[in-house]
């Protein structure tokens, strides 16, 4: 089959003089791309600049008004004085040291719209942000100096090895944002924002002498970070009385206070579940990811604990969409799974104490014998032991770009830890698409309720072999006096088929 594609004939540019009457600005043929070319003077208004890509290019006292500039890319350029008004300039791109600068302050970007953008290897300087939106955009390696945010969102960013220097943040919005190694010199932050954000709050550890909070709407003069610090037990009541459980848990991990961190994670979930507000759940679990104290185990539970709730209250359809907006971000920030490679999980609780080095030897050989006779590689499963557990608690994931070899790998340990070969019978079922993957998770779930061991009949197309196989490995463990519970099975295989495809081309 002749997969090449025969282009339309050129079309003479006068053809397309119709559509312009309708929409010139749509349908103008400009391509807008340019490489090493200057813009000086140059006013830009009421229009569309689709995919435009400009490198190494030098904008000079250019204005820009209400111009789609969506999708942009602004590559090694200078835009130097200028001036944008009302522009749409969502998924720009400005990077490999490019400059956005003014003559004190002459430059400014107001009323616009800057979300989903990326600006790496960049500077900013003496430009006034006024009244704009950057909302879910991403600054890395950025050095901002003398630059001024009047009434801007600036919620849901990430800001990487960045430096603010002589900064004014007040009247910003900065709710979940994250601040990742960044330096401040010189810059004043929004008391009510503070204990909003990803790392800000640990950033004033340190109490730097130049940085300044405040607000906008008081006339009290600025405070230093340890004063602030000092007010976190009232901000803490306040935050607590109003139910904005973000806040209150930011502050108690900061305070270490985890006891009191628990109770507010679960009270804010269900607060927050109730409320359908599924993005604030999101920023509690990120929260809780990114903190040191929890462990996988408390991680992974925490979302089968959101799963389970939702699916006991009644939803309209907006609660179903807003759901369905953030539960695969909730599942990639809890259980570390992405939609790259298929993968299980299974939690196994053990008898085995921290002291006997012997059983734990064998239990690790015996994890390593059964992936590996069912075509799980070393470096494809992980054993993660549960944080201050004792008798410990183990944590296995098994990765593979097969979902069948995962459940069959799943399968064999549950078989071999309960004696009961009908796990391998189910695999088979769910492999010939006779059984659902559900059914599988149920009945791994149910292990612990039931001994249970059930008659030949009930597995009649597992090998024999593998009957063998498993009452072989089950014996290792009943004469040592090993016992394993298991329990919160868990299956991600919402991954494209497409990856498999071109690993196997």
């Amino acid at each position: 089959m002749n997969k090449e594609i025969t282009p339309c004939p050129k079309t003479e540019i006068s053809a397309f003089s119709k559509l312009q009457e309708y929409d010139y600005a749509e349908f103008n043929s400009q391509k807008n791309q340019a490489i090493k070319a200057h813009f000086i003077s140059q006013k830009f208004q009421f229009m569309r600049f689709k995919s435009a890509r400009y490198e190494k290019c030098y904008f000079e006292n250019c204005t820009f008004n209400a111009v789609g500039l969506s999708g942009a890319h602004f590559l090694s350029c200078d835009l130097n004085n200028f001036e944008i008004t009302d522009t749409n300039m969502q998924f720009c791109d400005f990077s490999r040291n490019c400059t956005l600068k003014g003559v004190e302050q002459s430059a400014s970007i107001c009323n616009s719209n800057l979300s989903q953008s990326m600006f790496c290897d960049s500077q900013i300087t003496n430009v006034h942000f006024k009244s704009t939106t950057i909302s879910q955009a991403r600054f890395n390696n950025v050095d901002f100096q003398n630059v001024t945010w009047d009434s801007c969102t600036l919620q849901d960013d990430i800001f990487d090895n960045v430096t603010f220097d002589h900064i004014s943040l007040i009247g910003c919005n900065l709710e979940y944002s994250e601040f990742k190694n960044i330096n401040l010199k010189d810059v004043k932050l929004p008391f009510h924002q503070i204990s909003y954000t990803f790392g800000l709050l640990n950033y004033l550890k340190q109490s730097p002498d130049d940085i300044l909070i405040e607000s906008i709407s008081s006339k009290k003069k600025s405070i230093q970070p340890q004063e602030y610090i000092n007010l976190l037990p009232d901000l803490l009541s306040y935050y607590i009385e109003m139910d904005e459980y973000f806040p209150a848990i930011n502050i108690t991990l900061f305070r270490e206070d985890y006891d009191n961190s628990e109770e507010l994670i679960q009270a804010g979930l269900y607060h927050y579940i109730n409320s359908n507000d599924f993005r604030k759940i999101k920023a509690i679990c990120k929260l809780i990811a990114d903190h040191p104290y929890y462990d996988i185990h408390t991680m992974t539970t925490l979302y089968f604990d959101i799963i389970k709730y939702y699916n006991t209250i009644n939803v309209s359809e907006y609660e179903k969409y807003q759901y369905s907006l953030h539960i695969n971000d909730i599942k990639k920030i809890l259980t570390a799974f992405d939609n790259g490679m298929p993968a299980a999980q299974l939690y196994l609780k053990t008898n085995i104490t921290s002291l006997d080095t012997e059983k734990l030897g064998l239990f690790y050989m015996l994890i390593e014998q059964c992936l590996g006779d069912y075509k799980i590689s070393n470096e494809e499963y992980s054993v993660e032991i549960r944080h201050n557990s004792d008798p410990l608690s183990f944590w296995l994931t098994i990765t593979n770009q097969d979902p069948q070899t995962i459940i069959n790998a799943t399968a064999i340990i549950a078989a071999v830890i309960t004696a009961n070969p009908t796990f391998l019978q189910t695999a088979i079922n769910v492999i010939a698409q006779v059984a659902t993957i559900g059914s599988f998770v149920a009945q791994i779930s149910e292990i612990n309720k039931s001994k249970k061991k059930t008659a030949t009949s009930e597995y009649p197309d597992v090998a024999e072999k593998d009957v063998k196989y498993v009452y072989e490995k089950s014996e290792v463990l009943k004469n040592q006096e090993i016992s394993i519970q298991i329990s919160l099975p868990f299956f991600n295989f919402s991954y494209r088929k497409e990856k498999l495809h071109e690993s196997q081309s």
